[in-house]
């Protein structure tokens, strides 16, 4: 008995070996492809403006290598944070902030603007109730619970 199971395992194992590459080859062919979309839906399109359509880079961080632009387009103000290379700090939040911070604790009254993702430049929404006389964006880094920089928004004059 064991002799015949052998044999009949002998020939089985190859065959399925074989054929399993050949149903595998054969379903990868015959799956249907993803749609290609050129157009999204509204839902889902970014209303996030384009790094090129700053208007200016005025603001600076007090740390070198980190640009900040602010602009408006279609009543929403925004914030271009561009760093020209990975500020080497882990998880950097920005924040806006009445006041400067004072050491490296975040000032009382902050709002959450973003997250900063190594090198990447990001556009960051302004909250409505951010006024148009300035203020500061403070990045800090929750893993250090440090500030790691500050820029001061000059007014606007809008």
């Amino acid at each position: 008995m064991i002799r015949s199971l052998r044999l009949a395992h002998r020939v089985a194992l190859p065959v399925l070996g074989v054929a399993s590459f050949g149903i595998f080859a054969a379903a990868v062919a015959t799956r249907p492809q993803p749609p290609i979309t050129t157009q999204y839906p509204a839902a889902l399109a970014s209303d996030r403006p384009n790094r090129s359509e700053v208007l200016a880079l005025g603001d600076t961080f007090d740390v070198p290598g980190i640009s900040l632009g602010r602009f408006e387009e279609n009543g929403k103000k925004w914030l271009l944070i561009a760093p020209n290379r990975d500020p080497g700090r882990p998880d950097l939040l920005a924040y806006w902030s009445p006041m400067k911070p004072a050491g490296k604790e975040l000032p009382a009254g902050v709002i959450l603007l973003g997250a900063l993702s190594g090198a990447a430049s990001v556009s960051l929404s302004l909250p409505t109730n951010v006024p148009a006389s300035g203020g500061f964006v403070v990045l800090y880094s929750p893993a250090d619970r440090t500030v790691f920089a500050t820029a001061q928004l000059l007014p606007t004059g809008r």
